[in-house]
């Protein structure tokens, strides 16, 4: 895979210096997904030693290693019981703000091929840990409705913040970002929606650009 040109380091990951050969003081997203209790406890004090902002995954095998586990740094805890590989990939591509419809798109087409790791979708209802989470997020959504009470409309007349208590932080239109939202700035379909809210008024206004 090296030979590929895929960025892969070989090494024991309790080890502060491969961590730093990792470039772990720059990381984003850290996953641990390794099935060693006791190396895992060692990988997420060494890892917060480093960087405490970044966010960092961690599966476990058994639900009672939660707490512990969070109480050392981790963000999210996610049990094998769980669709674990699933919920890696779909919470890293989250924290970097990939749109939600493309994230689940790419779930489904995993689970269509059928990979053994991850159970079929309609065996049982997908689960996810009760964790900690904020009550405000930010999230992107892609705007897919041709409709004309949405589309084309500005943001004062759609008047977002009163109808679902979200707010527009930023919008992505053509590959440009547009950062400084008017009132009289539109929405288009195909526009990313980078908005900021209660995680159940962002669901409930992503229905109306679907």
């Amino acid at each position: 895979e090296k030979q590929k040109g895929i960025p892969i380091i070989y090494g024991d990951a309790t080890q502060e210096h491969i961590l730093h050969l990792a470039g772990i003081h720059k990381a984003r997203v850290v996953v641990i997904a390794i099935s060693d209790p006791k190396a895992t406890k060692v990988m997420i004090k060494s890892i917060r030693s480093v960087n405490q902002t970044l966010h960092l995954i961690v599966r476990t095998r058994y639900i009672k290693e939660i707490p512990e586990l969070i109480a050392l740094g981790a963000n999210d805890v996610i049990p094998e019981e769980f669709e674990t590989s699933i919920e890696i990939f779909a919470r890293t591509l989250h924290n970097f703000l990939v749109p939600e419809d493309d994230i689940q798109y790419l779930i489904d087409s995993t689970r269509e091929n059928n990979y053994g790791l991850f159970q079929n979708k309609n065996q049982s209802k997908r689960t996810l840990w009760p964790l900690n989470y904020p009550e405000i997020n930010i999230s992107c959504l892609k705007v897919k409705t041709d409709n004309g009470s949405i589309i084309g409309q500005s943001l004062a007349t759609l008047d977002l913040r009163n109808k679902y208590a979200i707010n527009i932080l930023a919008i992505v239109r053509n590959e440009k970002m547009i950062t400084n939202i008017e009132p009289n700035e539109k929405i288009y379909q195909r526009d990313l929606l980078y908005l900021t809210g209660n995680q159940a008024d962002i669901l409930e206004f992503k229905k109306s650009i679907s």
